[in-house]
């Protein structure tokens, strides 16, 4: 998704990656070090924040959560070192989420303003 995501640099090493075109706005951190890159949270999920991150460092990147609230830990899938602290997320509703959104992308629905689709005990505003 186009333009989905926007930059504002602080410095070369603190970057805010915001997704203001969801009603949450989401905002994740950017922090590049000498040798690695860490993104504090991964926002929605909507679009490929991994991406985005990789035009802005070509240091490897660790993800971590703030806490697992969907729109914290959406783009999780994109990085393979992700870290979490253990008690707070619970599988299941990774599997749940991962599950609801390959079928709102397969239905295309998929995009901003596309409606509020509730499953159970989360939903999603997009």
């Amino acid at each position: 998704m186009d333009n989905w995501f926007t930059i504002d640099k602080i410095d070369y090493e603190t970057i805010i990656i915001s997704e203001y075109r969801h009603w949450e706005e989401t905002h994740c951190y950017l922090l590049n070090g000498k040798k690695k890159s860490l993104l504090i949270d991964t926002g929605l999920g909507i679009s490929n924040i991994y991406d985005e991150v990789r035009n802005l460092t070509d240091k490897p990147i660790a993800a971590v959560a703030t806490h697992i609230h969907w729109n914290h830990i959406g783009g999780h899938k994109y990085f393979p070192e992700f870290a979490h602290h253990s008690l707070d997320i619970q599988p299941e509703i990774l599997i749940r989420m991962a599950s609801a959104f390959r079928q709102l992308k397969a239905d295309g629905k998929l995009h901003h303003g596309s409606g509020t689709y509730h499953y159970g005990d989360w939903g999603v505003w997009l």
